[in-house]
């Protein structure tokens, strides 16, 4: 589990999306047949990462919602 956090945290950091929108709340978002995580920001979505099954667990542990 500790492995998995991180990394997903260094998957998170590596985003050049997640630096400019760091404070915005975050959604988990289907599209398709994979799962993205966004950040939503005036009233968009910006997509930060795909993630998988695994990591969307996680996510909404921490209390990211699934959209």
């Amino acid at each position: 589990m500790d492995s998995a956090i991180k990394k997903l945290s260094s998957k998170l950091d590596k985003s050049r999306a997640m630096h400019k929108h760091r404070e915005k709340p975050g959604i988990l978002k289907k599209k398709g047949p994979h799962i993205g995580l966004y950040a939503k920001a005036n009233n968009r979505n910006i997509w930060i990462c795909w993630v998988t099954k695994s990591e969307q667990r996680l996510l909404r542990n921490f209390g990211i919602r699934v959209r």
